[in-house]
């Protein structure tokens, strides 16, 4: 079955970060000058102003910061996903520098909390993509 739904459009700060996705791996850029996680990705560090920095795996697991559900058809290729989460979740071991926004899966929208603790899943939708999404964490 063809994936229809919209897919990232890389570029050359972001397609590390999606290759990682691809490996089933979690990666952010850490800044080699301060120590600082970059979220999003972007040449240079918004904390000191370096350009130098390396891509660095990190944890699997995080903390839903903040989220909303989406009860009405906005994307028609949505459609059938409705309701759905989005959320942003915030990656344990980055001194709360890395949130990503994703969605929550496996949990019926009602049980999804700020607060609740979750786990990575990759969602393998093409050959070319593996998007990040959470789970609860049992």
């Amino acid at each position: 079955m063809e994936y229809t739904k919209p897919l990232p459009t890389p570029d050359q700060d972001t397609l590390p970060f999606w290759e990682a996705c691809k490996q089933h791996e979690l990666k952010a850029q850490k800044c080699s000058s301060c120590s600082s996680y970059r979220w999003r990705p972007r040449g240079l560090c918004p904390k000191c102003r370096s350009w130098e920095f390396q891509w660095v795996p990190l944890k699997g697991t995080g903390t839903v910061y903040s989220y909303v559900v989406v009860h009405h058809v906005t994307v028609p290729e949505f459609a059938d996903d409705v309701p759905y989460v989005i959320a942003h979740v915030t990656i344990d071991g980055t001194d709360d520098e890395v949130r990503i926004t994703t969605n929550i899966i496996d949990c019926p929208w009602e049980n999804v909390q700020v607060g609740m603790r979750v786990t990575v899943v990759f969602d393998d939708v093409t050959p070319e993509f593996t998007l990040p999404k959470f789970r609860p964490l049992k």
